[in-house]
């Protein structure tokens, strides 16, 4: 049997991320257990903010994380730039048509789009002005010290996760 009333609450939590995105407030909190559509509810945001011409920071834990951001980016939103910002030890992989390489931040664009790279990569940049939103994944696993210089990054934050109980 369908479960609508899930249906419903996973519009309902949609609309409120894209109107973070309009509104241009400072934090918004996206926690669900694993399979509720948190990744879902991102890619749309982000690519909602691109449209709108916002330079868009993704921060994840990991390289893995990262990489599978790319590929579902690229995958659902094959119009929006993304470019994959790793350090000079990172494989290059293939992620999809509209995903690009940068290894320093100089070849990381200044216009609208999306740039995806771990929290440890954003913390240890030196960025010339910060993004208009930083979106980041699984954003329980990091800790309080990590967090705060992902302050550099943008002023405004999405933390999306799972919450530790």
């Amino acid at each position: 049997m369908p479960q609508t009333h899930l249906s419903e609450r996973r519009k309902a939590v949609l609309a409120a991320v894209l109107q973070h995105v309009e509104d241009r407030e400072a934090l918004l909190i996206l926690k669900a257990p694993p399979g509720s559509g948190k990744t879902h509810v991102t890619l749309r945001a982000v690519a909602l903010a691109v449209h709108r011409r916002q330079r868009v920071a993704v921060a994840t834990q990991t390289n893995a994380q990262a990489d599978d951001f790319c590929r579902r980016m690229a995958a659902e939103f094959p119009r929006v730039p993304v470019v994959r910002f790793a350090s000079g030890g990172k494989r290059e992989v293939d992620l999809g048509a509209s995903v690009r390489w940068a290894r320093a931040g100089k070849e990381v664009p200044s216009d609208a789009g999306v740039v995806v790279a771990t929290s440890a990569k954003w913390g240890a940049s030196n960025l010339d002005e910060p993004y208009d939103l930083l979106f980041i994944d699984e954003a329980w696993q990091l800790c309080w010290g990590d967090f705060m210089t992902l302050s550099q990054v943008s002023a405004r934050f999405v933390l999306v996760g799972d919450p530790i109980p």
